[in-house]
């Protein structure tokens, strides 16, 4: 049960930005370090991150 309440507050509006761009720089970081992944993949995980990040950005408080 604590690690649902961990998620959520993961999710919560004042840190989901940060897991946003966490995400997004995870990412290229992992990309970087195993570059035989798929690309499309890469490019998925890219634009989620920087939808996370950008969409906290123009719709936070």
């Amino acid at each position: 049960m604590s690690t649902v309440r961990k998620a959520a507050s993961t999710f919560s509006a004042g840190n989901i930005r940060g897991f946003g761009f966490g995400w997004l720089l995870g990412s290229i970081a992992f990309a970087a370090f195993i570059p035989f992944w798929p690309v499309n993949v890469l490019i998925a995980v890219f634009m989620i991150g920087i939808g996370i990040g950008l969409w906290d950005w123009e719709g936070g408080e």
